[in-house]
């Protein structure tokens, strides 16, 4: 029995759209954010926790 529930709560942790760890640490750095830059499009501490400019916002320098 014990797993059968190992396995269904390991099924259950990777169908999750985003896991529970980085579900944390996305709250993290989106309480963190100012609240200028937060928007319903705002990637960052929504769906990534890296740096901005990582994640094409910064126009292109060419």
């Amino acid at each position: 029995m014990r797993t059968i529930a190992a396995l269904l709560g390991h099924l259950e942790l990777v169908t999750r759209p985003v896991h529970p760890e980085s579900r944390e640490a996305l709250d993290r750095r989106w309480s963190g954010l100012p609240e200028r830059v937060k928007t319903p499009a705002q990637l960052l501490g929504r769906a990534a926790v890296g740096c901005e400019g990582t994640h094409g916002v910064f126009p292109n320098a060419t």
